[in-house]
């Protein structure tokens, strides 16, 4: 299942299929060049994804690389 973006300003929109609607959207903050930690525990889930199919998420330039996933529950 492919993510789909659009940004808007200092907000970007994640979205993807309503047949995914359940799935929890995940997201994991590191800089740039140490890229995506294996750790699981390093992945938090965003707040009320799984109710939805779409996420508008404020952009923070200052903040370091965000990483997005979506799983099953």
């Amino acid at each position: 299942m492919n993510l789909l973006w659009s940004m808007s300003g200092t907000t970007l929109t994640l979205s993807w299929s309503s047949d995914h609607t359940g799935w929890r959207l995940l997201m994991q903050t590191n800089r740039l060049a140490s890229g995506i930690s294996s750790n699981t525990n390093d992945w938090g889930t965003v707040a009320n994804s799984s109710q939805t199919n779409q996420i508008a998420l404020p952009i923070n330039p200052s903040q370091p690389a965000e990483f997005y996933r979506l799983v099953f529950r």
